[in-house]
């Protein structure tokens, strides 16, 4: 009698959709080599936020002198605004780096000494080593909490980018469009004014629209016209 064959492990053709598993599988795969990507990242995007503050600054002076008085309020707001981003990105990508650091640290007195820390060359007492034995939570334990602390803050940056993009063309289109509505055609409205009611208006549509869904509740219909309207706002 001929032994069984063991199966051979089924292998997803290539454009075959993976279940929730492998998907969690393939994401954990690709954590575990995310690491020296987001150095390169993080170090290559820091050296350029470096340069911004002082090219920033250049930029406004050049331009004070050359804008008139309405445009100046718009345009030193942006620069404030974004001043404040780049130094917060500064600030947060320079974490990055010392967090990824110290878990690079962390992985190479790892694989020097992969048994840990030999408490029998330790000169203490009895009773300090068992306090540091436990208190001391190995190597690999301290590389894994410093992998999942550079990754999320890596994420919150990037987070952080995305949400200053988009608010930055939000302005640049309601300052322009503010701008040229008080310049053509509302000429007794001051720019400032619109621009304001413009922020307002469209800071107070989705506040309004969850709002109004949570008042209506169970009488709110999903095929309805008010439901169609509140979606239209959030999406």
């Amino acid at each position: 009698m001929q032994p069984a064959t063991p199966a051979a492990p089924s292998v997803a053709p290539p454009g075959a959709a993976l279940d929730d598993d492998d998907a969690h599988a393939a994401i954990r795969r690709l954590h575990e080599r995310s690491g020296e990507v987001e150095l390169l990242i993080s170090g290559a995007l820091l050296f350029g936020l470096l340069q911004l503050p002082g090219r920033m600054d250049h930029w406004w002076t050049t331009v004070l002198g050359s804008v008139d008085r309405s445009a100046t309020v718009f345009l030193f707001l942006l620069y404030a605004y974004v001043r404040i981003i780049v130094i917060t990105l500064i600030a947060a990508f320079g974490v990055h780096l010392v967090t990824r650091a110290y878990w690079v640290g962390l992985i190479g007195l790892d694989s020097v000494f992969p048994d840990g820390v030999d408490w029998n060359e330790v000169r203490y007492g009895p009773v300090a080593k068992d306090v540091y034995r436990h208190r001391l939570p190995p190597l690999a334990t301290l590389a894994r909490r410093a992998d999942q602390v550079g990754s999320a803050i890596f994420s919150v940056a990037f987070w952080l980018i995305a949400v200053f993009l988009f608010s930055i063309v939000f302005g640049i289109v309601f300052g322009g469009l503010s701008w040229a509505l008080s310049r053509w055609v509302l000429r007794d409205v001051p720019f400032t004014t619109l621009l304001v009611v413009f922020a307002v208006v469209v800071g107070a549509l989705p506040g309004l629209a969850i709002a109004t869904e949570r008042i209506m509740g169970r009488r709110l219909r999903p095929d309805g016209r008010i439901a169609g309207a509140i979606r239209a706002v959030l999406a």
